[in-house]
C-alpha cells in the first residue's frame, strides 16, 4: 500500500493523502498501480475484504502520523463499484472507525459517479454523509445526469475524469462554475506539470492529484520531510512508507 499526496491548489500544500493499493512484482520494473489492483480484486472477489484491510491499515497509519505531529490531514480512499454498492459498506466502515479510533470527519470516501442511478450506492452515500464522512464522486461529468443528480445528493466534492484533465477539456471546465454555485469543491487528477496545475487552479479547481511521473520527479523533496530515525521506527512498527508532507512549490508558483 502507498499514500498519494493531495494538494490544495491555492496554497500549494499537501492537505490530505489517498491510500492506494500497489503490487511490487520482482519480474516487473514498476509496481502494479492501484487501478489495476482494484480491477483484479473485483474480478477475483477479493475487493471487499481487501478494501476493508486497506481502510483499517490506512486509518492506523494516519493516526500514527498525527500522534507524532507529522501530518494532521484527512485520509482519502477510493471505492470501487462493487464496494460502493455493498449492502454492508456502512457497517464495514463503522467497524474500522471504531476499531482504529479514526474520526469520520477525517475520512474522505469517493465512489464512481457512474453509480448515480444505483439506489444501493446512493443510500450508502447518504448514510456515510450523515456519519460525517467527506463524500466525493469520481469521474464526474461523463454522465448526462451527473450535474442534475448531484444537486440532490449529500456530496462535498467532485473529482474530474483523469484522462480528460491533461487536455483541459472544455466540457469539464464549463462544469466548474456550476459546481461552485452548488457549493462543491472540485478536484482534478492527472496533473503532470506546474503549468497544468496553475491552469486548473485559475479555472477554479480546489485540489489535485499528480501523475506518477510528476510524483516521481518530486520524490526527493517529499521524502526529505522525514529523517532516517523515523524511517527505522516505522519499519519496526510495521507501518507503510511515509511520503513526507511539505509544501509543493511547483503547484503554488
Amino acid at each position: 500500500m502507498r499514500y498519494r499526496p493531495v494538494w490544495n491548489l491555492r496554497l500549494g500544500v499537501v492537505t490530505a493523502v489517498e491510500a492506494e493499493l500497489c503490487w511490487d512484482r520482482p519480474d516487473a520494473p514498476e509496481p502494479l498501480p492501484h487501478a489495476r489492483c482494484a480491477v483484479l480484486a473485483e474480478r477475483t472477489g477479493l475487493v471487499l475484504p481487501l478494501g476493508e484491510w486497506l481502510l483499517r491499515l490506512a486509518c492506523g497509519q494516519v493516526r500514527w502520523w498525527r500522534q507524532r505531529g507529522q501530518f494532521d490531514g484527512p485520509l482519502a480512499v477510493r471505492l470501487t463499484a462493487h464496494q460502493a454498492t455493498d449492502a454492508d459498506l456502512v457497517q464495514r466502515i463503522a467497524r474500522v472507525l471504531d476499531e482504529t479510533g479514526f474520526e469520520a470527519h477525517q475520512l474522505m470516501l469517493s465512489m464512481p459517479a457512474g453509480l448515480l442511478p444505483d439506489a444501493d450506492a446512493m443510500d450508502n452515500l447518504a448514510v456515510l454523509a450523515d456519519m460525517g464522512v467527506y463524500t466525493v464522486l469520481d469521474d464526474f461529468g461523463l454522465g448526462p445526469l451527473d450535474v442534475a443528480a448531484v444537486r440532490s445528493l449529500p456530496v462535498s466534492c467532485v473529482r474530474l475524469p483523469r484522462e480528460l484533465v491533461p487536455d483541459r477539456s472544455p466540457h469539464l471546465t464549463a462544469l466548474l462554475p456550476l459546481m461552485r454555485q452548488e457549493g462543491l469543491a472540485v478536484a482534478v487528477d492527472g496533473i503532470d506539470s506546474a503549468e497544468t496545475a496553475r491552469w486548473w487552479r485559475d479555472a477554479g479547481a480546489t485540489s489535485a492529484w499528480a501523475t506518477t511521473s510528476a510524483r516521481r520527479a518530486r520524490r526527493r523533496s517529499w521524502s526529505s520531510g522525514s529523517n532516517r530515525g523515523d524511517r527505522a521506527g516505522r519499519r519496526r512498527a510495521g507501518t507503510a512508507p511515509y511520503v513526507g508532507f511539505r509544501a509543493c512549490q511547483w503547484l503554488s508558483a
